[in-house]
């Protein structure tokens, strides 16, 4: 797997050293992380991490960050991956860039058009009022075979996928101001990232944080939001509040002490149980998801959670339910992965998302003439030029 994603983008990343701002949105402020990254000594350091209540509380640097990631929450943006199905009226002759460049535009509104008044309703906004932040290609097919520039290619099935994120018009607008603090910058639904890094076939992603949990539809012709429910950690940490009598404060330093194996196993057995009805009322809410999707057998499902606990590798451990790896992976390939004195309870495994930010492009170099089309073509779509790039 990781193999295959740093041959995608070791285009995109030329340099040796990178400076990565992201911000990611979460239910009631926003979290800032600074990220180093080294890709010649294969280093990653998270070097500082706070908490923003608007975007306005954001103070300009002085010299731009490399690369500025907005990570936005489901309900301020939407990233949707999916093939387009064109059939070519003349397909015994070969393809012409004319041609191409309107099958680019073809597509292009096939994919508007189809997402979207879903996407102006998930978002609760007027569907004039969705804009995109940035549309690339990301494969080609003619005739079930990939391509990286079809000109010359004779097929009638043409299949093209797009990956596109949809924002407000007016959250649009607020980001315009942010276009010269780094040399690039990306806007992307943050939980999307995950499933768009993730190149097995799986139907579901599902990530749960404090407060809320998200699911993703994650298929080869589809990546998109599926549904967001109420339960997080936090709603385990009550739990163990409630359990033993009391303030959450004290249910965190329980929590810690048994993620660190420091209690006793009568004493791990109570705080499980605890863990068991929480995980109880997780599975109570997705499984009729996972029913009303019409699966006529158990889905399979990548499951990722920023909290740790030990009983959680137990709870998905069968072959159908996985728990992400991603950060395995890096480390794996020879990454060093590691926080700062900024990040005293830092774990590559509960910062997945952060590094999802990190290898996340909807810009795919072996694709770059294809997307030179298709920005000429959606450059009046796109409030904020600068935002597509």
């Amino acid at each position: 797997m990781i193999n295959r994603l740093f041959n995608k983008f070791s285009a995109v990343f030329g340099k040796k050293r990178e400076k990565f701002l992201v911000v990611e949105g979460l239910n009631n402020h926003f979290e800032v992380t600074e990220v180093k990254l080294n890709h010649k000594q294969k280093g990653i350091r998270l070097v500082s991490q706070k908490k923003v209540s608007s975007l306005n509380d954001l103070k300009r640097p002085i010299l731009p960050f490399d690369k500025l990631i907005f990570g936005l929450s489901s309900r301020q943006a939407t990233t949707i991956k999916s093939l387009v199905n064109l059939k070519r009226a003349e397909p015994e002759e070969p393809i012409t860039e004319n041609e191409l460049d309107g099958l680019v535009f073809k597509g292009l509104w096939n994919f508007l058009n189809h997402y979207r008044s879903w996407t102006a309703k998930k978002m609760g906004i007027n569907e004039l009022d969705v804009v995109l932040a940035n549309i690339a290609v990301t494969d080609v097919q003619l005739g079930g075979h990939r391509v990286f520039n079809p000109i010359g290619f004779r097929s009638r099935d043409f299949v093209l996928s797009f990956e596109g994120t949809f924002v407000p018009r007016s959250l649009s607008a607020v980001l315009e101001r942010f276009e010269n603090w780094a040399k690039n910058l990306t806007v992307v639904e943050g939980p999307a990232t995950l499933p768009s890094l993730i190149p097995e076939k799986h139907d579901f992603v599902v990530q749960a944080s404090a407060v809320t949990t998200n699911v993703f539809i994650s298929r080869e012709e589809e990546r998109l939001f599926f549904r967001e429910f109420d339960w997080g950690s936090g709603h385990i940490l009550k739990n163990l509040a409630q359990g033993f009598g009391v303030d959450e404060e004290v249910a965190e330093l329980i929590w810690a002490k048994y993620s660190q194996g420091e209690i006793s196993d009568h004493f791990k057995r109570l705080i499980e149980h605890h863990f068991r009805e929480g995980f109880k009322v997780f599975f109570g809410v997705l499984n009729p998801l996972f029913l009303k999707f019409g699966l006529t057998e158990r889905p399979e499902a990548q499951f990722y959670f920023r909290f740790q606990a030990p009983i959680i590798d137990n709870l998905f451990s069968e072959s159908r339910f996985e728990l992400t790896d991603l950060h395995e992976n890096l480390i794996r390939e020879g990454y060093n992965i590691r926080g700062s004195a900024n990040f005293p309870k830092f774990s590559p495994r509960t910062y997945q998302h952060i590094l999802a930010f990190l290898f996340y492009s909807p810009e795919h170099p072996q694709y770059d003439f294809l997307n030179q089309l298709l920005r000429r073509r959606a450059k009046w779509l796109i409030s904020n030029s600068q935002i597509s790039k």
